[in-house]
């Protein structure tokens, strides 16, 4: 009996089952209670140390951003959609889903076809199909990332310029968005 395969099995299983478990977990009930817990015995402590520590909690959550703290995504659904607008290309969620699982079914049936396994051929389209548009996307974020920090300081250096010569901030932030190629004229 040849354990290749078998083994091929196993770890092809336990991958689709780490996916699966990723794909459906969400955030722990227990720890969030814990979590909760913790700082309602930091704010009514007796001691000093804990109480200081509870108010520097708080000042340093004063001072972050109001749109970072906005800007969580509350589902694994509205991080991925986050995502696909961070790239620029106008991608839907639907659109990557489809592509998701049509790759997925694609490569299933050409790794079958190979091998005539259809486990081993299943678990090694779902890692793909998973994988590959996922790398995509971060590939993508990265590239108009890059871009966006070359274009900035010229963007800058515009703003500054017409606003010195007595221009509205309107009309230039529309020059900006006009004259400033890439993602920086499309953000302003």
């Amino acid at each position: 009996m040849n354990l290749l395969p078998i083994l091929l099995i196993a770890l092809g299983l336990t991958g689709a089952i780490a996916l699966v478990w990723v794909a459906l977990a969400g955030p722990s009930p227990q720890k969030e209670t814990a979590r909760r817990l913790r700082q309602v015995r930091l704010r009514h402590s007796a001691s000093a140390v804990d109480r200081v520590e509870m108010q520097m909690r708080k000042a340093v959550a004063a001072r972050k951003p109001r749109m970072v703290q906005g800007g969580k995504a509350t589902s694994r659904a509205e991080a991925l959609a986050s995502r696909l607008d961070r790239t620029g290309k106008g991608w839907t969620l639907k659109q990557y889903m489809l592509t998701s699982v049509g790759l997925a079914l694609a490569i299933t049936a050409i790794v079958w076809l190979q091998t005539g396994v259809p486990l081993l051929s299943l678990m090694i389209g779902i890692l793909v199909g998973a994988g590959i548009p996922h790398f995509v996307v971060n590939m993508l974020i990265g590239k108009r990332t890059t871009q966006f920090i070359v274009k900035f300081p010229d963007a800058i250096d515009l703003l500054v310029r017409g606003l010195r010569s007595g221009l509205p901030v309107s009309e230039t932030l529309s020059i900006i968005a006009s004259e400033v190629p890439g993602p920086v004229g499309d953000e302003f």
